[in-house]
């Protein structure tokens, strides 16, 4: 085969498996979410949501809840990029 298409293959190769882990960080960030919001929920519905504690607490458990996947997408994004400019 031509060095041409071996290095276009290649590429395409590289490209393909840049793609598929974006997806399954994506997909993994989302049951992260989805988990979280869950037992958000499931905690409101045990307690009530008349508790003005309650509703301090869950605001900040949301906020760091948000500020951890904030900080596991900076690390999934540089893992990302460190590997591009790598390869």
């Amino acid at each position: 085969m031509d060095q041409d298409w071996l290095n276009f293959l290649n590429r395409l190769k590289r490209r393909l498996i840049r793609v598929l882990d974006v997806l399954s960080v994506m997909v993994f960030d989302g049951v992260i979410l989805g988990i979280g919001y869950a037992l958000v929920r499931v905690a409101e519905t045990l307690t009530g949501s008349g508790s003005g504690f309650f509703e301090a607490a869950r605001k900040i458990s949301s906020g760091v809840f948000l500020l951890l996947y904030v900080t596991w997408v900076g690390f999934d994004i540089w893992d990302f990029l460190k590997d591009s400019y790598k390869g």
